[in-house]
């Protein structure tokens, strides 16, 4: 058997937003990972596949405001301009941006015979070899579930809405050589990672493209070096994400971009699909059975269901106010046509986030913006952990 290293980048930026300006990539306050040093390993399904996750810092200082900025790859190799920042400068910045994802993933089963016919990558056509196809495609699965598992953890938990999921590789819309191609999958035999070679099992061919065009800002809600280590222990043992983060995560989007309205509407529906997936998950099953079934339970209003809930799981007072509010807000909404919101409907959306936190036992870690606006102050403690 023959280990064998896969090398690969995936870019996360959305095509909807600004790419200038960013978010590129995980957004981090006060510190950011420093290449393989900070890699973090995420769990496979495969006992024989180790799977490594890191960023690289790609930045530059202004020498003049102090200010750093992201060099994006693609298109600079390097600055301009500038020097490369000190961790004391980056430690005073509010936010930086990761950039893309780089990774390895080493698989230590493949057979000598399959290792012996792997190819340099030539973009002329070539003959497919059965068994390098066959392992092109468990590394494509394996890379691409470990990325999906990732971005779903920054989105829902760590409320890095801006990423963009992974797309499964689909031999309808491209090749797998062209979807190789567009991780940059190089791999290599070689111990010290000095050779590598780009990995294309097929030839590159794309059979059908589709384009889809789909206050304030709190420093300490971006991802922290203790975040960024925590990462891996909340990556999920299946595809499947809670239906109450994924609805927590788009009301979180909504309401950073400023759309109050539908904001209102989705964290409304977000809170009563938690109470219904806290009751079923934390009762027991006859009980939980029993609760639901009881007329009672039946009978009561969302808004009594909601300060009931809210008791239990210890949320203050003012969160499950906020909370019956924005239900209130919401039916006013949909039955009556409601257009003027209150002043403080930002507050008690935030609020109502917050409170399906604490039902979801705090697997919504934080609550961060996608907005370019930054500052320069003292280093962030190294305790910082940002809480909702």
């Amino acid at each position: 058997m023959t280990k064998v290293n896969f090398w690969f980048v995936y870019f996360s930026e959305r095509d909807d937003l600004e790419k200038r300006f960013g978010p590129h990539g995980p957004r981090f306050a006060g510190w950011l990972p420093d290449g393989k040093s900070d890699a973090i390993v995420l769990p496979t399904a495969d006992s024989s596949a180790i799977l490594k996750i890191w960023l690289q810092r790609h930045l530059k200082q202004d020498e003049d405001t102090g200010f750093i900025e992201y060099i994006d790859i693609r298109y600079r190799k390097k600055a301009d301009s500038g020097s490369t920042p000190t961790d004391n400068a980056i430690s005073r910045q509010g936010h930086l941006d990761g950039g893309p994802i780089y990774g390895q993933l080493t698989i230590s089963d493949v057979d000598d015979s399959t290792s012996a016919q792997l190819f340099d990558g030539s973009l002329e056509p070539i003959p497919e070899r059965p068994a390098v196809v066959a392992l092109g495609k468990r590394v494509v699965r394996l890379i691409t579930e470990g990325l999906r598992n990732l971005v779903r953890v920054l989105k829902f938990n760590y409320g890095q809405y801006w990423l963009e999921m992974p797309q499964k590789w689909d031999s309808r819309d491209t090749s797998l050589g062209q979807h190789c191609s567009s991780l940059s999958l190089k791999w290599t035999i070689a111990t010290d990672d000095t050779e590598w070679a780009d990995f294309r099992p097929t030839e590159l061919n794309v059979q059908n493209i589709a384009i889809i065009y789909n206050d304030d800002v709190h420093y300490a809600q971006y991802m922290t070096k203790d975040d960024w280590k925590d990462v891996s222990s909340h990556i999920p043992t299946d595809d499947e994400t809670s239906i109450v983060l994924e609805l927590a995560s788009y009301c979180h989007e909504l309401l950073d971009r400023g759309n109050l309205r539908h904001a209102l509407i989705e964290g409304a529906t977000a809170l009563e699909v938690a109470i219904g997936a806290y009751v079923n998950a934390t009762l027991d099953s006859e009980v939980s059975k029993f609760v639901v079934s009881d007329h009672k339970w039946r009978d009561m209003t969302r808004v009594a269901k909601t300060a009931l809930i809210g008791t239990f799981v210890g949320a203050d007072k003012i969160s499950i106010m906020h909370a019956v509010d924005v239900i209130n807000l919401r039916n006013s909404i949909v039955h009556d046509g409601l257009r003027n919101l209150p002043p403080d409907v930002k507050r008690k959306i935030k609020s109502t986030i917050k409170f399906i936190a604490l039902l979801t036992s705090g697997q919504i870690k934080k609550l961060p913006s996608a907005s370019s606006a930054n500052r320069l102050s003292k280093p962030l403690p190294e305790n910082n952990n940002g809480a909702l």
